[in-house]
């Protein structure tokens, strides 16, 4: 969940927070799929930095974007460093690497060549 939505919420029922987010994310993904029509795009390219300002993430086809299945990627992926490498303790994402779901940001949304 987006933690702007989860702040915006905190002090309303947790029934009416419930759909502020489901409201938040239904506009969110009518603005992102009127983007991907009138620009023909074809395939979703997401990508998020990392602890070290790398840009992360994946291609995956547009039908899949579209059909609401979450987007995830493993946590340890923001813990890696320049190099490559993770912290080997699991002090930061834990000894059995948990996935983190992504939640697409209309305002980010541009055209790559």
């Amino acid at each position: 969940m987006n933690p702007l939505v989860s702040n915006r919420c905190a002090g309303a029922s947790q029934r009416a927070g419930r759909e502020r987010v489901r409201t938040f994310e239904r506009t969110a993904m009518e603005r992102i799929d009127e983007f991907l029509r009138k620009h023909r795009i074809t395939e979703i390219e997401a990508i998020i930095p990392d602890m070290a300002g790398t840009a992360r993430g994946k291609i995956i086809p547009r039908s899949k974007f579209e059909s609401g299945e979450s987007m995830r990627l493993p946590q340890a992926v923001m813990m890696q460093t320049v190099t490559g490498d993770c912290p080997d303790d699991g002090t930061f994402s834990g000894v059995t690497d948990p996935d983190m779901m992504c939640v697409p940001d209309p305002a980010t949304i541009r055209l790559i060549p």
